[in-house]
């Protein structure tokens, strides 16, 4: 899941909008390949198997069965969320 894109020069708007399409696409990529439905609520949540909200803008996710909300940084621990979702 690492991306060679980089960043570097953007600043501010443009940096965010950078971050947030890139985690958007990682998590939606991983949805794919664990099979689990990917639904884009909004331009800054996704619904995963209707179980999880990612919030890609912050990298905030929110399980919504525990109501259990954490932080998440790097591909590893997007993909420790998936293995977490109950369908």
């Amino acid at each position: 899941m690492v991306n060679k894109r980089s960043a570097s020069g953007l600043h501010g708007t443009e940096a965010r909008q950078w971050w947030r399409a890139n985690r958007t696409d990682d998590i939606k990529r991983l949805a794919r390949e664990f099979g689990y439905e990917c639904r884009e609520l909004t331009p800054y949540q996704l619904r995963i198997a209707g179980a999880v909200d990612f919030y890609p803008t912050n990298g905030r996710v929110h399980f919504l069965r525990t109501n259990k909300r954490m932080d998440y940084h790097t591909a590893d621990d997007v993909f420790r969320i998936f293995q977490q979702i109950e369908v």
